[in-house]
């Protein structure tokens, strides 16, 4: 019998040195795609993670000179900070990789403990210093406990003079666009800069006797002329300053009050302390006072602001004063949230007692800081002027009151020019109860009725409908309480995965985020298909839930469920886009009521055929290009008591997840769904999709009997081969002998 030969020791050196080959040309073939061709490694995450965006590309693609990033990063972080050094270095390389020689980056190791570090470490520390980053106390994990730590997670954009920091990176999510975000706008803000044909005038008003009446800090004058200097450096010296004392020149009280100065009353004598920035007609003023209080709430005093965090200040002013950012209009009267309460209440704490249950519940500061953060936000006031030109979104939040014909029109007439509206509305309009009356030793209930502003006979021409009730729902906002256990708050829905449009990129990787006393949208297919538009449902509620119009009760331990067949999906936000027909056409131009006590001056400057109306004096009657509206039918969404700034968070959940539902709503309708897409590709907050009690049930007992049952029968295979082996063998030799 004649046996097989076996390899030698010379062909598999030969196979091995082979295979070596041609991994090494493989290894080569990669990094030469990757460096000269621009090919990015292979992501295989679900959305692209951990890949940059296209508008991250672009952005980058755009540099016309050297951008550098300094990272100040403290090193061997306990969790959940233990990778982000290394999530920063890939991303960084990638940016690297599409921005060529114009984009750099440097990572900084510093220490955030003080006493004894080495030289390197000091000049770290002073390095983040200098670029106004300093060491933040994080939540850590480390030997199963939960401790705090100083660190420093930040970084510094240097782009020409211009200078930009992230600080603090607490969110790898938000990373990416943050960082392009930033990129964005620097460009902008140097193209502006560079194409100012004169120094922006940056006036300080100072009554110079205010300084020994309120007991100021003498030296605030030269210190402030100090730093405007400094931060007219970083921009260009885009910067004029001019001191003009107004105890020594009276007669420039106008120029005071032409820009808005703030005045101080002491003793029957206004005295004037504030900055403006003045650019041709436009200006941006700047605090230089703020109120000192006793333990009452009561302003006792004033004093200069401190100049230390002043730079971030001014160069915020700037940008908004250069237009930097995109404009957005905000209908800041017609009932609508309140933007401004919550520094208003900072100002003087004492005024949360005095005002109504109604105005505190429907307070917005982080929608103000959303806007603002993104867009150059201007207030929009209907009942007294116009919508001004160059802006190309409105935004309406709640109104409650009632628009008159007039108004209806400069809204009709914005979308007829091809432009964007948000609409947060409600179909109720609650009214808390007086926080005195009380009957029989309780409080009384909110009541409900119909909210009938006007606004919904506009939207209803355009196709959709607010109903007037609200949406239950089971899968809702839940607490546990130490008396009644779990408590399900069924009027704040949690919209699930399969209830979001994830065919839309700004809404994918999209859900478990809240909205709050949802009514429940109509589209009316008839008005759609006559004006040819393209309605999309945003996100619905889930399919155990149910509308209550009357007797409506909010105390979840008094919530009734109704039967199974009495519940069905509810949507809860829509989009209208493409050419609208006017609501007025075929009607005469409404008049706009006239104010009996203005002037002849403020009644022309307030005509809606004045020069700066947003339109003309010749209707609109079909859009001349298409137009956008997003309807949601909650403005309580936008409420701070629904909303959690994921900036200022580190921990997820429903609340922080309605923070990027909320922006990329905006972005939306804006025009802005790259940037949308890019902020919530990469979702921290990965719920278990829900499945069927009966599955649960099987895989409970699978696990407990199943896997018993399968390794049993795995082996039983396992030997039945064995066994059939050995026969087979023995067959075979026994034919041979």
């Amino acid at each position: 019998m004649e046996s097989k030969k076996t390899p030698t020791k010379e062909k598999s050196l030969f196979r091995f040195i082979k295979f070596g080959l041609y991994a090494l040309i493989a290894i080569l073939v990669y990094v030469l795609a990757v460096n000269w061709f621009g090919l990015a490694r292979l992501d295989l995450t679900s959305n692209s993670a951990n890949s940059l965006s296209p508008v991250s590309r672009e952005a980058v693609k755009a540099l016309k000179g050297p951008l550098t990033i300094n990272v100040f990063l403290t090193e061997n972080l306990p969790a959940p900070y233990n990778d982000l050094d290394q999530y920063m270095q890939d991303m960084l390389n990638e940016y690297s990789l599409y921005g060529g020689r114009n984009f750099n980056f440097t990572f900084y190791p510093v220490s955030a403990t003080e006493g004894q570090l080495t030289e390197k470490a000091k000049k770290n520390q002073e390095l983040a210093s200098d670029y106004r980053i300093q060491a933040e106390q994080i939540q850590t994990f480390e030997d199963d406990q939960v401790s705090l730590k100083q660190a420093y997670l930040g970084m510094a954009l240097i782009y020409g003079d211009v200078v930009e920091k992230i600080s603090p990176i607490t969110q790898k999510a938000q990373l990416e666009y943050q960082i392009t975000t930033t990129i964005r706008k620097m460009n902008a803000k140097i193209s502006k800069l560079l194409s100012l044909e004169e120094p922006i005038q940056a006036k300080f008003f100072l009554s110079s006797d205010l300084i020994a009446k309120a007991k100021l800090k003498s030296s605030f004058v030269d210190d402030l002329e100090n730093k405007i200097k400094e931060v007219s450096t970083q921009n260009y010296d885009a910067l004029k300053y001019e001191y003009i004392d107004i105890s020594k020149q009276p007669e420039k009280s106008e120029d005071a009050k032409k820009y808005n100065a703030t005045s101080v009353n002491i003793d029957g004598t206004s005295y004037y302390c504030s900055l403006a920035l003045v650019k041709g007609d436009k200006f941006e003023k700047v605090a230089t006072l703020s109120p000192l209080y006793n333990l009452f709430g009561q302003i006792t005093g004033v004093e200069f602001v401190d100049l230390d965090n002043f730079e971030t200040t001014i160069n915020d002013s700037l940008t908004s004063l250069l237009d930097v950012n995109e404009k957005i209009g905000y209908l800041s009267d017609i009932g609508t949230l309140n933007l401004t309460l919550g520094a208003m209440l900072n100002q003087n704490p004492a005024m949360e007692a005095q005002l109504p249950a109604d105005m505190l519940q429907d307070r917005s500061d982080y929608l103000n800081y959303l806007l603002t953060e993104e867009y150059s936000m201007e207030n929009v006031n209907l009942a007294d002027s116009t919508i001004p030109k160059g802006i190309n979104t409105l935004v309406l939040a709640g109104p409650k009151e009632q628009f008159n014909d007039w108004q209806l029109y400069q809204i009709d007439q914005f979308l007829m020019q091809g432009k964007s509206l948000a609409i947060f509305l409600d179909g109720l309009k609650m009214t808390m109860p007086d926080q005195n009356a009380q009957m029989y030793g309780q409080q009384l209930p909110p009541s409900f009725d119909k909210l009938k502003t006007g606004l919904e006979k506009l939207i209803e021409h355009y196709g959709a409908k607010v109903e007037h009730s609200y949406v239950f729902d089971t899968k809702a906002l839940e607490s546990v309480d130490r008396t009644y256990g779990k408590v399900t708050f069924n009027y704040v829905p949690v919209i699930q995965e399969n209830k979001v449009n994830q065919s839309l990129p700004f809404l994918k990787n999209l859900s478990q985020f809240t909205t709050l006393q949802a009514s429940p949208i109509t589209l009316l297919d008839d008005k759609i298909k006559e004006q040819g538009l393209i309605a999309k449902v945003l996100f619905s509620s889930s399919e155990e839930s149910w509308t209550e119009s009357d007797n409506i009760q909010l105390n979840p331990l008094q919530t009734i469920l109704p039967q199974e067949d009495e519940m069905k999906s509810y949507a809860l936000a829509v989009s209208l886009e493409g050419k609208f027909s006017s609501y007025f056409k075929g009607k005469d131009i409404p008049v706009k009521p006239q104010n009996t006590e203005a002037t002849e001056e403020e009644s022309e400057q307030s005509n809606p055929l004045f020069k700066d109306a947003a339109f003309d004096d010749k209707m609109i009657e079909e859009s001349i290009s298409p137009g956008r509206i997003i309807l949601v039918g909650s403005s309580k969404m936008l409420t701070d008591m629904n909303i959690v700034n994921t900036n200022t968070s580190s921990n997820q959940g429903p609340r922080q997840q309605t923070w990027n539902m909320v922006r990329n709503l905006i972005d939306y309708v804006a025009g802005q769904e790259n940037i949308a897409a890019m902020r919530t590709k990469q979702q921290v907050d990965r719920p278990l999709k829900e499945i069927a009690p009966a599955y649960k049930e099987f895989i409970r007992y699978f696990n407990i009997i199943g896997l018993i049952l399968l390794v049993a029968v795995i082996g039983a295979l396992v030997i039945m081969r064995i066994k059939a082996r050995k026969l087979l063998i023995q067959k075979e030799f026994s034919e041979k002998e």
